[in-house]
């Protein structure tokens, strides 16, 4: 899929977005990309090596300026006011209301109270809204952006999964609160989208990481097996996205619940750092976002 080319007329670059099809009518999602121009030294982006070109990530060591200038760009290009988190890896869930420069969390994050984050963004892992042109957005650079949406569009979610997340449970700790917002709209289902990221021949783990998993929320010793593949000596290669896709099946189940529409995007960070930016492969490095909206021109103004 090619970069959508948003630029006013007269603009030098394109914005380096993906759309993300498939979601259900009045959702919309796109994913960005490291901005990279095929080729060349140069790219779409106000961020310079290592964090060439198009880096939205705040903490990574990019010069402040050149994130809020990308940060700036995608949300004018997509119409959409996007709320940063404070990723930590944990299983926070933030709901989100209002629009505008003034989007704030509705609550606290859904867990045992914590100290505030010295970021200025809110901690959490996860966020979900009903709110049109409110997004919620992941940032990521190999771990995995699950997008979410209910069936009828009328509230999305969002989830930063990485390995620890996963088996802590953040997955199943969105889909529950999204569940909570609307408990009669759970026949309808929802929608998932697993994003790209580390890969299953590229994610080298210990055997520990399969031991969290086997203790995950929803999984088992026993359902794992397919997910671990024997590596050098007792390393494993781990597939991210299966566990994901088996977790969020086996919660649905569990709950009575049709099982959710999965959309894969199984390309892999690692192995294409000309598209994305890799934590694993290039250490100091950017992040892209990943980020799902109810589209404010298809849907009521009005939260559901």
């Amino acid at each position: 899929m090619a970069p959508v080319d948003t630029r006013p007329s007269g603009a030098p670059t394109a914005v380096p977005i993906e759309p993300i099809a498939g979601l259900p009518k009045g959702v919309r999602g796109a994913l960005s990309l490291r901005g990279r121009m095929p080729g060349t030294t140069t790219g779409m982006g106000a961020s310079c090596a290592p964090y060439d070109f198009f880096n939205l990530g705040g903490h990574v060591g990019d010069r402040p300026e050149a994130v809020s200038a990308n940060r700036a760009v995608l949300q004018e290009a997509l119409g959409i006011q996007a709320c940063w988190l404070t990723q930590v890896h944990g299983t926070d869930v933030l709901p989100l209301v209002g629009s505008g420069p003034h989007a704030a969390p509705l609550a606290a994050p859904l867990s045992t109270p914590h100290a505030p984050a010295a970021d200025s963004a809110p901690k959490a892992d996860a966020s979900l809204t009903s709110e049109p042109g409110l997004a919620c957005a992941i940032l990521v650079a190999d771990c995995m952006p699950i997008l979410v949406a209910r069936a009828d569009g009328g509230l999305v979610g969002a989830a930063h999964a990485g390995w620890r997340g996963l088996a802590q449970g953040v997955l199943p700790r969105l889909l529950n609160a999204m569940l909570a917002q609307s408990p009669h709209s759970a026949d309808q289902g929802f929608t998932l989208w697993l994003g790209p990221c580390i890969g299953p021949q590229a994610f080298e783990v210990g055997p520990e990481v399969k031991a969290a998993f086997g203790k995950a929320p929803h999984l088992h010793d026993t359902d794992i097996d397919p997910f671990f593949r024997p590596s050098r000596q007792d390393r494993l290669l781990a597939d991210l996205a299966g566990l994901a896709r088996l977790q969020s099946q086996r919660w649905a189940g569990q709950l009575g619940l049709s099982p959710p529409t999965i959309i894969a995007d199984t390309r892999c960070t690692v192995s294409q750092t000309d598209l994305f930016f890799s934590y694993r492969k290039e250490g100091v490095t950017g992040r892209m976002t990943a980020l799902i909206w109810r589209d404010p021109d298809q849907t009521s103004q009005e939260p559901i």
